[in-house]
């Protein structure tokens, strides 16, 4: 087929990042699918467009919203082509697609014009009407879907005949569920279609079937443009990610206290009464070596949670811990959500053996106990944890509070300039009916209610959502002169809508045209000029879309934001703003922590999952960006209130210094010519075994580097001696001086590793030491087999607080994502891997991209023995290989090797 975009050339010039992007997509473009990752702002849609180009195949374009499909074709117009002739009428796309944005499509707008590129010869043509594909076609998901339910068959024929080749989704994370279906069956009706996927956020933190059907369909991501990138070319302001901590009200802490005293009577009834000798006379426990097959086929985790019950509880289980291996020591302590883990097996898989030991009424009375407290949710048993106690943290009212006090002091710091961005799920209206008494939720009513009582003069506070907007009354004839100059006069005393609130007659409700929807844009007006300096919204309606680059403070006011819905928030402060050279953002999270949870509590191991992708730098010397919450310097939980309180104090002192957040943006990104990225490591607990103790490592000998200058050395004396073998005494003495020469030079730079090797030990402890070795014989393996490209490549192991970081030193990002992926298979928890070492007794996983096949499998036991120590293959898909899976899984299902996956510039 013709390339039909063989006359399109991209007219502007590409910024380092988007050519370096592309650069690396020329080895993707042959494959099936292409999937890029960019932030907001970073040009996202231009990379879609020479994407699409190159491939040189007719392309279909999908995005969400029938402003993005504009957006797509107002593109290509201006970078690709320029007029043309020839419109076609799209009513049939706009009834299709229903609403935009911010509500109904446009009736009888058109699109879809050829566009004659350079010369009369070379013609690109674009259209939105699926019945009537061009070379470029662009609509929206909805159109397509709705297209596609109604007659499938048609709009198959349409674009096979068009000879469409490429299928573009743009902001991938938008797909719903049930556009799924359709796209899989567009795709099949598509023979050799190629994939290209666009997002700025990929749905990370959605369900694991849903992300694996993202995955399948957009595949991994191929190229990514980081935000440190953006931030070193002058597109996205320097900005500081802040953590405010808040503990439950009185009263919430009362509801919380309530709930874990029970449940800490629960289990000390349960360890006390007849449950625990049926524990202990269970078959697995009494006769382990009977039902070593059935213990590791159906549970090895249950298995050693109940031995760690047992062992609290005076118990001996060193015999039944034999058959996984295991000694009384690798048992992990008795916790809550360990006996979590063993409710769950007593009340599902193992409930009948407990049924004949006690009762048949037994297990059922168990578990509507459990019910009655709030402690299991369908299967699940949550006695650390349950629902209502997430609930409360998440939605704590102390957030209020919080929202108040961060307010009032960037208003107080940046004054005048203040342009703050409060961000909330829901409006929770009912806040302001006269007699309301509740405890205001976290909402964008309550919020502005509350804000509205600051004593800070710089703080003009509005609400915005789409059903109204609240305004102090003083603020609207200023709207109303916005709303005339944006060409609103006609009829605006019928349109325009200001009703005193029930409970405060100097705040306005506004609609217009009875919504909300019609005062975006004006009200986003008067934030930029700063007549209204604070605006309390909703995330549906301010979260991703909407655009002020004066916006300078978010506080993420949400409990219940997804991971793409926080990082779009973040996006809203981070546009550069020409009239403030010198910008920058403060994005505020809210998290309020259980005082005494090991881990903080619910609202704190969010953060945790979603600051994996958050970039930013880390106040150290010399300063560097990572990802992480580890970044921001926080206490380690279990948090006391006067933790929170110094916390919070060293938050505020961090957030008023805007030089120094600028400062250390800048030496930490460093220059373009450096080629620094954002690379993978793995971050482990600096006092944890990342391998078993069991293993031995192996030494390294005291000649393992420099060896040509140790042969040089020990061939001194044959040299010398050669004098007598024939050799003129002066040549011989002249190869000897030379030799011993290079010997020594060995020697001394053997002397020099050695002390730094002395002082590495120091610093990183066995563990890191054991850590690398295990990381070079994974690295060693992986170049072996051409799996990486990492030559000259190092494995560096490194102290960072309480943790050890290892990531792999020159190589490209490709390569350590590789190797990142690969270590932690080997030392994390052991899913099911088709190969182990045997390290005498000490399971290891073989990674899954060298476990593929046995030859690779091989070659890590070669890497291994070299490097480690000796060890054997273990086929685990056999019979023989069953009890050495479940040992190498219980052991590691334990936290033995926690890893968190970060990502480091350099």
């Amino acid at each position: 087929m013709t390339d039909p975009f063989a006359s399109a050339r991209f007219s502007g010039r590409w910024r380092p990042y988007q050519a370096r992007v592309l650069a690396e997509l020329d080895a993707h473009l042959e494959d099936e699918r292409v999937h890029v990752v960019a932030p907001p702002g970073s040009g996202k849609t231009l990379v879609g467009l020479e994407a699409v180009v190159r491939m040189g195949r007719p392309a279909l374009v999908l995005a969400p919203t029938l402003a993005l499909r504009e957006q797509w074709l107002d593109r290509f117009r201006e970078h690709y082509g320029g007029g043309g002739s020839g419109e076609r009428a799209v009513a049939e796309e706009a009834a299709a697609s229903g609403v935009g944005a911010f509500g109904a499509a446009p009736r009888g707008h058109t699109s879809g014009v050829s566009l004659r590129e350079g010369s009369a010869s070379g013609e690109v043509r674009l259209s939105t009407d699926l019945l009537a594909p061009e070379a470029l076609t662009v609509t929206t998901y909805q159109a397509l879907h709705v297209a596609h339910t109604s007659s499938p068959e048609p709009l198959a024929a349409a674009l096979r005949a068009a000879g469409i080749g490429t299928l573009v989704v743009d902001e991938a994370h938008h797909l719903r569920n049930a556009w799924w279906r359709t796209l899989d069956e567009v795709r099949e009706a598509l023979p050799g279609v190629h994939v290209v996927a666009l997002t700025a956020t990929p749905p990370y933190d959605v369900p694991a079937a849903e992300w694996g059907r993202y995955r399948s369909f957009c595949g991994a991501p191929d190229a990514e443009i980081t935000t440190p990138e953006l931030v070193r070319a002058g597109h996205l302001c320097p900005h500081l990610d802040a953590v405010h901590l808040s503990t439950p009200l009185a009263a919430e802490q009362a509801a919380l206290d309530v709930f874990h005293e029970e449940a800490a009577e629960f289990a000390d009834a349960f360890a006390r009464g007849p449950f625990i000798d049926a524990l202990a006379e269970h078959p697995w426990i009494a006769a382990p070596e009977a039902h070593a097959d059935a213990i590791a086929d159906d549970g090895p985790e249950w298995f050693v949670a109940a031995l760690g019950l047992l062992r609290e509880t005076g118990r001996d289980v060193a015999a039944p811990a034999a058959v996984l291996d295991l000694a009384p020591e690798d048992i992990p302590p008795l916790r809550m959500s360990v006996l979590s883990r063993i409710l769950e097996g007593v009340l599902g898989p193992q409930a009948a053996v407990f049924d004949a030991a006690l009762g048949p009424k037994s297990v059922r009375e168990l578990g509507a106990e459990l019910r009655r407290m709030g402690a299991r949710v369908g299967s699940r048993v949550l006695l650390h944890r349950p629902p209502a106690v997430q609930k409360a943290l998440g939605r704590s009212a102390s957030k209020m509070e919080a929202v108040a006090e961060i307010v009032a002091f960037e208003a107080a710091h940046r004054e005048n300039e203040l342009r703050a961005v409060v961000l909330a799920d829901r409006i929770h209206e009912e806040a302001w009916a006269s007699g309301y008494a509740a405890q205001p939720r976290l909402g964008v009513a309550p919020l502005f209610s509350r804000l509205r009582e600051l004593d800070a003069p710089a703080a003009t506070v509005a609400a915005l959502t789409g059903q109204f907007a609240a305004i102090p009354a003083f603020v609207l004839p200023a709207l109303r002169r916005e709303l005339e100059a944006s060409g609103a006069r006609g009829h605006l005393g019928d349109r325009l809508s200001a009703e005193p609130q029930a409970t405060d007659r100097e705040t306005l409700r506004v609609t217009l045209d009875g919504a909300g929807t019609g005062l975006v844009g004006p009200m986003t007006r008067l934030f930029a000029r700063g007549e209204v300096r604070v605006l309390v919204g909703t995330v549906a309606l301010l979260g991703e879309g909407w655009d002020s680059p004066q916006a300078n403070v978010l506080v993420a006011a949400s409990y219940a934001a997804t991971f793409v819905q926080t990082g779009q928030m973040r996006g809203r402060v981070l546009r550069t703003d020409p009239a403030q050279p010198d910008k920058v953002s403060t994005v505020w999270h809210l998290a309020c922590v259980e005082p005494g949870a090991e881990d903080g509590g619910p609202d704190l191991a969010t953060l945790r999952r979603r600051f994996a992708a958050f970039a930013g730098p880390r106040d150290a010397d010399p300063p560097r960006l990572e990802t992480g919450l580890a970044r921001l310097g926080l206490p380690s939980p279990p948090f006391a209130s006067g933790d929170v309180r110094q916390t919070n104090a060293r938050t505020y002192e961090a957030a008023v210094s805007l030089g120094r957040v600028r400062r250390l943006w800048r030496d930490a990104v460093g220059d373009e010519a450096d080629g620094r990225r954002l690379r993978p490591a793995l971050r482990v607990p600096r006092q944890r075994p990342p391998v078993s103790p069991r293993i031995q490592i192996r030494q390294r000998p005291w000649t393992h580097r420099y060896p040509t200058g140790w042969a040089a050395g020990a061939g001194a004396l044959a040299a010398a001696g050669a004098g007598g073998l024939g050799i003129a005494p002066v040549l011989a003495m002249a190869l000897w001086a030379g030799s011993l020469g290079l010997g020594g030079v060995a020697a001394v730079l053997a002397v020099v590793e050695r002390v730094g090797r002395q002082r590495h030990r120091e610093a990183v402890g066995e563990n890191g030491l054991r850590l690398e070795a295990v990381g070079e014989a994974v690295l060693s393996a992986l170049q072996t087999t051409g799996l990486v490209d990492a030559r000259g490549a190092e494995v560096v192991v490194e102290r960072v607080g309480d943790a050890l970081d290892v990531r792999l030193d020159g190589a490209d990002v490709a390569s350590g994502e590789v190797f990142a992926a690969a270590l932690a298979d080997t030392i994390g928890e052991a899913g099911s891997p088709r190969y182990l070492l045997d390290c005498g007794g000490a399971f290891v996983p073989v990674p899954d991209v060298l476990g593929r096949k046995k030859a690779l499998a091989e070659t890590f036991l070669a890497a291994w023995t070299e490097r480690v120590g000796p060890a054997s293959l273990v086929f685990t898909r056999t019979p023989a290989g069953r009890r050495p899976l479940a040992a190498a899984r219980a052991r590691g299902a334990w936290g033995l090797g926690e890893i968190e996956r970060v990502r480091r510039w350099g």
